[in-house]
């Protein structure tokens, strides 16, 4: 008797898979993605993996129709305009998926979960009623080893990255940062200053804050902002400028492995911080723990 394949168990397996799979690829490149695309996106790979149902639509499976979807559901998903931070975002996927397939084949054998397994191939695709035990441990496995991964790298490169967390007024952005020794600035009431870029914290601050910080003077018209006492000037040297000032505002808290600091002041830098889009804050030596 042919081993029975349910629709909706097959849509929830891969739809669980992938959403997991977007959530590493998420986490290791410190991306800020809502939860709702990510739900899109791996309902789009569950939808995928019901057309083994349609013969008539084998071509769907083929390497070039799987790349072709691979792109589709991390594009939809992270939303990213760089074709370079792109196309690292589609390898972390695949490295992702080809650790968490290897572990949980892996495990299977170990274990001789294989025996008395019925396995079904349409498609050119085979079925299997994979144990959600196995895809637990496999999935955990698969996430310290991209973190392993992403800190090896990192410690190469000469580079320390920390994740950060930015909160202001109940609403929270986490993104990468890269610790910067060189990083001395304070702003005239003594905080310690961090610099970020304005488009990573754009959806932390309210409207009249937006104006002021799209506006090329640092002029403040009447009513222009509801609340000047967050503002900040800070003045900077760097190399290959002498001077300059960036615009700023203190935030609530800020925390960065897992340690909370206070009267932190982000200045706000309107371009990219890095051309490789690696890292989207700058952070003193004082962040080092």
């Amino acid at each position: 008797m042919a081993p029975v394949v349910y629709i909706d168990v097959l849509f929830l397996i891969n739809f669980s898979v992938n959403y997991f799979l977007l959530y590493i690829t998420e986490k290791v490149l410190f991306l800020n993605t809502k939860r709702i695309r990510k739900i899109i996106g791996a309902s789009i790979g569950g939808i995928y993996s019901c057309l083994i149902f349609f013969p008539e639509l084998s071509g769907m499976y083929t390497f070039y129709s799987k790349v072709i979807f691979s792109l589709i559901i991390t594009g939809q998903t992270f939303g990213i305009k760089k074709i370079k931070l792109f196309m690292k975002t589609v390898a972390v996927f695949y490295i992702s998926s080809f650790i968490l397939c290897g572990v949980t084949f892996a495990l299977l054998f170990v274990t001789e979960g294989f025996e008395g397994m019925e396995i079904r191939t349409n498609n050119g695709v085979f079925y299997f009623d994979l144990p959600w035990k196995v895809l637990f441990f496999g999935g955990s496995v698969c996430f310290a080893v991209m973190k392993v991964i992403k800190k090896m790298i990192s410690s190469q490169k000469g580079t320390i990255y920390k994740e950060v967390k930015i909160n202001l007024k109940e609403k929270t952005v986490i993104l990468p940062g890269l610790v910067d020794t060189g990083n001395r600035l304070a702003d005239h009431m003594g905080n310690n200053v961090i610099v970020c870029e304005y488009q990573a914290i754009r959806t932390l601050i309210g409207s009249d804050m937006k104006v002021f910080f799209e506006k090329d003077t640092y002029e403040i018209e009447e009513n222009d902002l509801k609340d000047l006492t967050n503002i900040r000037l800070i003045p900077f040297t760097s190399i290959g400028k002498s001077s300059g000032i960036m615009k700023g505002f203190i935030c609530d808290s800020i925390e960065v492995d897992n340690k909370e600091y206070k009267k932190i002041t982000v200045a706000v830098h309107p371009g990219t911080l890095s051309s490789d889009c690696d890292y989207k804050v700058l952070l003193g030596a004082g962040f080092l723990s």
